[in-house]
């Protein structure tokens, strides 16, 4: 949802009742500055976690946690290289091959349309894709990352297990905050209930705010056991 003012916590519920009752299971991630009201649908508060460029480097390192510094420094003992315009498929295909495994739910159409998006995204120039290279050039890291209103967003990553040896992504994210330091933008790590991934993005000095997902199960009850079952197993994010 998106308005020009704030909106507030009736108005909200308002959008969401009027969802018709056709669509049977509602799962949606609110905005930060959209107030939600428990009702007769579920709220679970998410985290995301945001650093703020406007420092300068030096200052904004200060932040860094002890573990990501020692992750710098293996990244540099690796003579890791910084490429600006990696092709998106060899970052895709990088996360399919190593963390995507753990996801059987996304097959070759969801990565489709990533790819899909991401070409747009570089089309209009709001995207841009990195990638860390080890001593034998092979990609062991890399990221999307999408611009718009004064944000850049941590989309899409791709990690392979020599680029976590080598602290490949603390690499990426450290030059990312290098070069765009003292800018009037705010890193929006697309934040994690995850506590590990969350440690990582907390490592860079980022704040955690909290947003809103709605939930809305209007399934029988065997599918709600079904889904409930599904989601356990792992199948959904």
């Amino acid at each position: 949802m998106f308005s020009q003012s704030t909106l507030r916590a009736d108005d909200v519920a308002l959008f969401l009742r009027a969802i018709p009752p056709g669509f049977r299971y509602i799962d949606l991630n609110m905005n930060v500055f959209s107030r939600v009201e428990a009702d007769s649908w579920k709220v679970v508060k998410m985290s995301n976690f945001e650093l703020d460029l406007i420092p300068d480097y030096n200052r904004l390192r200060e932040g860094y946690s002890q573990n990501i510094r020692r992750n710098l420094k293996k990244s540099a003992d690796s003579n890791l290289s910084l490429v600006k315009n990696v092709r998106p498929e060899d970052v895709v295909n990088l996360f399919r091959e190593n963390r995507g495994k753990q996801f059987g739910h996304m097959g070759n159409e969801q990565y489709a349309v990533l790819l899909r998006l991401i070409y747009t995204g570089l089309h209009k120039g709001m995207a841009q894709v990195w990638g860390a290279y080890d001593a034998h050039n092979e990609l062991c890291a890399g990221i999307v990352w999408f611009f718009s209103h004064r944000e850049a967003i941590f989309l899409f990553s791709g990690l392979s297990e020599a680029g976590r040896n080598k602290g490949a992504m603390p690499f990426l994210v450290d030059n990312f905050i290098r070069q765009y330091a003292g800018q009037q933008l705010t890193l929006d790590f697309e934040g994690s209930n995850d506590e590990g991934l969350a440690r990582f993005y907390a490592g860079f000095g980022s704040g955690n705010v909290t947003y809103s997902r709605v939930v809305i199960n209007r399934l029988p009850l065997w599918l709600r056991v079904a889904l409930s079952v599904w989601r356990k197993a792992g199948n959904i994010l």
